[in-house]
């Protein structure tokens, strides 16, 4: 059995100063703590294999955030527990559970699913591997639920704003990777909010309220591309999770009747009756 890797992680006043701020610490945290489960001492030669596809041809596809404490109560320090807990014939979850110093209380968990692909990451490919590394994986930290609708909303009366990327909203590769996106998930909440679309109009109050986030990301954009938005209060998808939820549709001209470059859901312990 492949073992769990626990890692030390500083928490600074940045990564936790608002709700954004937070669902984006946690999602950078969990991609770099990725790398310890699979340097951990004592791994089968399965999970060096892994490693070579998940550092050279692999994509972030889904991210599931569970947020067991707000933003206002999180300390200077956690351990994040990393191990695999899934492998298909071309994908992998990788579960994360984040917990106060010393094996304190649990503050968050995170299933993210990675994707093999080929060198123009576009194409998805099997994994050589993928029956010896799953004889030596553990159970999920969680369900991460059923997906999203993904299909672009038909409701023509749905909330919705176009804007371009900017500069801000990428990184050192130059698109919006799925970090950022929460940013801009939190950003569609904000929009939807100041249009009344959701009944309340403090978004950082309803952000604060937030107890999972579900990122599906499949599309890249670059500065100055344009996407439009469409955000719908719906129904609760996440196991165990609250069953009111927000679901932010990014589309583009190019994917227009396709699936969005990117959605995603939000799920809040309060969200008023008239959003529903």
């Amino acid at each position: 059995m492949a073992a769990k890797a626990i890692t030390k992680q500083p928490i600074h006043w940045g990564d936790r100063a608002t709700p954004w701020d937070l669902l984006f610490g946690i999602l950078k945290m969990v991609d770099s703590t990725q790398e310890a489960w699979y340097r951990a001492p004592g791994q089968p030669a399965e999970v060096t294999a892994l490693q070579e596809v998940w550092y050279k041809s692999s994509v972030t596809r889904v991210n599931t955030v569970r947020l067991h404490t707000p933003h206002t109560r999180w300390p200077t320090e956690v351990e994040v527990v990393t191990w695999c807990s899934r492998v298909g014939s071309s994908s992998w979850d990788m579960s994360q559970q984040v917990r106060g110093p010393s094996g304190g209380a649990v503050l968050a968990e995170v299933v993210t699913t990675m994707v093999s692909v080929d060198e123009s990451l576009t194409k998805t490919v099997p994994l050589q591997n993928a029956d010896s590394v799953r004889a030596v994986i553990s159970p999920a930290v969680f369900d991460s639920g059923r997906r999203p609708n993904s299909g672009h909303p038909v409701d023509p009366t749905a909330f919705s704003f176009d804007r371009a990327v900017s500069l801000v909203d990428t990184d050192s590769f130059g698109h919006v990777n799925n970090a950022k996106w929460v940013y801009l998930g939190c950003e569609a909440v904000h929009e939807a909010c100041f249009g009344g679309a959701l009944g309340e109009e403090d978004a950082t109050a309803l952000l604060t309220d937030v107890e999972c986030v579900r990122l599906d990301y499949v599309g890249q954009l670059t500065p100055k591309d344009r996407f439009t938005c469409t955000v719908v209060p719906g129904e609760g998808l996440l196991d165990k999770c609250r069953s009111r939820g927000v679901t932010c549709h990014f589309t583009t001209p190019a994917s227009e009747g396709a699936a969005p470059v990117c959605t995603v859901h939000f799920e809040f312990s309060t969200v008023p009756p008239s959003a529903l």
